[in-house]
């Protein structure tokens, strides 16, 4: 009896694997992962826990966490909401932990700010002093209401050149959209002679290093790309802890 106890407990996943799970499970964000991460990091140093059982009494601690934020830390009030849904999350969402009961935490102070504006005369002017693929980005940020990280991430056969229209992949909430796009902008879509030529074969197996800007790809892509240079290196190495 002894012995099965004592597998089991060597088979036990560790937290932040569990952590890490949970949302790629759900196709979560990896912007909102890594910000759960860190802040559940940071809620077991601040209190120097040790195993799964030092989470408990949960309310007691979160409360004094957020507290903390709120007055030594002297955060916004998004960013204590943000603790406060990362730590929510590591109670209910992850296997094995439960919560229950409420805190009373001492709540960080809500500045109203007035959103900035701008006119259509300085947004001409902003891009008239952009030239290249800052241009591009910015284009695609202000006419097709893509995110910083759609943008980015957006491939060349993403760009239907007859519909006039973008396919962003995996966008917000892991949902497919397709936004459309100028006509003036076509010249901005093509390669120029300093640019990798991605779209031509495996041209982009065989470009300098330092001609490749490295982004975020499909979970899949490195095994169905066995020369893929992300398959012997993950690029995520995010931080794990002992428990």
């Amino acid at each position: 009896m002894p012995d099965s106890t004592l597998s089991q407990e060597l088979k036990q996943p560790k937290l932040l694997d569990e952590v890490h799970q949970y949302p790629r499970l759900h196709h979560y964000s990896i912007h909102t992962e890594r910000s759960y991460v860190d802040w559940i990091v940071r809620f077991i140093r601040f209190h120097r826990m040790r195993s799964r059982d030092d989470l408990f009494p949960a309310e007691p601690k979160i409360e004094v966490f957020l507290t903390h934020l709120a007055v030594e830390g002297n955060v916004a009030s998004a960013t204590q909401n943000k603790a406060m849904n990362a730590l929510v999350f590591l109670y209910k969402r992850v296997p094995g932990q439960s919560m229950e009961g409420s805190t009373n935490a001492v709540h960080a102070d809500k500045k109203v700010n007035a959103p900035v504006v701008m006119t259509c005369d300085e947004v001409a002017a902003i891009l008239s002093l952009l030239e290249g693929t800052p241009q591009l980005v910015a284009k695609l940020l202000y006419g097709s209401g893509l995110q910083i990280m759609e943008a980015v991430r957006l491939r060349v056969k993403e760009v239907d050149f007859q519909m006039k229209q973008l396919t962003v992949r995996s966008g917000k909430g892991d949902k497919t959209a397709s936004p459309p796009f100028r006509p003036p902008w076509l010249p901005c879509f093509k390669p120029t002679s300093r640019e990798p030529k991605l779209s031509t074969g495996k041209t982009w197996l065989r470009a300098p290093a330092k001609s490749i800007f490295l982004t975020r790809l499909p979970a899949n892509t490195p095994r169905h790309h066995a020369r893929h240079p992300h398959r012997r290196n993950n690029p995520e190495k995010l931080t794990r802890r002992s428990f």
